[in-house]
C-alpha cells in the first residue's frame, strides 16, 4: 500500500498542525523519499492554512467541499492527509476560500519558519487570487 501524505511525519496525528515535521530520514538529501516527504510537509501546510482560514470564516467544510468541486470525504481525506492533493484541489480551495494557496509553494522544504511569518500576511492580503501577471498598459 502506498504511503499517505501523514505517513512522512513524525507524528502523524499532527497533520495540518503548526508544528508537524516530517521524518528527518524521509527528508534527507539522497533518500529516495525525499521529494514525496516535502510533498507531504507541503500537504500539511496547505491543509493547516485551509483549516485555519475556514475555522476565521465559520464556513461549512460541506459548503467548502462543494463550492471546490469536492466531496466532502475527499477534502477531509486531503485535510488528515489521507490522500494526495492534486493541483486542481489547491486552485479550488483557493478560489473558494479568497486565499492564494498557490503561494505557499514559494516554500522550499528547509523549514516551516519563513512560512509561519508570512501566514498571515496571506489572510490580510486583498486582491486577486492566482490572477497571472499584470501587464504595463503601455507596453513597456
Amino acid at each position: 500500500m502506498p504511503m499517505q501524505p501523514r505517513d512522512y511525519l513524525d507524528e502523524p496525528e499532527l497533520f495540518a498542525d503548526p508544528n508537524a515535521s516530517v521524518k528527518k530520514d524521509l527528508k534527507a538529501e539522497g533518500s529516495a523519499h525525499r521529494h514525496d516527504a516535502v510533498a507531504a510537509e507541503l500537504q500539511s501546510v496547505i491543509a493547516y492554512t485551509v483549516k485555519s482560514r475556514v475555522k476565521i470564516d465559520g464556513r461549512n467544510l460541506n459548503a467548502v467541499a462543494a463550492s471546490a468541486g469536492m466531496d466532502y470525504k475527499r477534502l477531509y481525506r486531503l485535510l488528515t492527509g489521507q490522500t494526495w492533493i492534486k493541483l486542481a484541489d489547491v486552485v479550488g480551495l483557493s478560489y473558494v476560500l479568497g486565499t492564494d494557496l498557490a503561494r505557499i509553494y514559494e516554500y522550499r522544504g528547509k523549514d516551516l519558519a519563513g512560512y509561519r511569518r508570512a501566514q498571515d500576511a496571506l489572510f490580510r492580503e486583498p486582491g486577486a487570487i492566482l490572477q497571472p501577471h499584470q501587464r504595463n498598459p503601455q507596453g513597456q
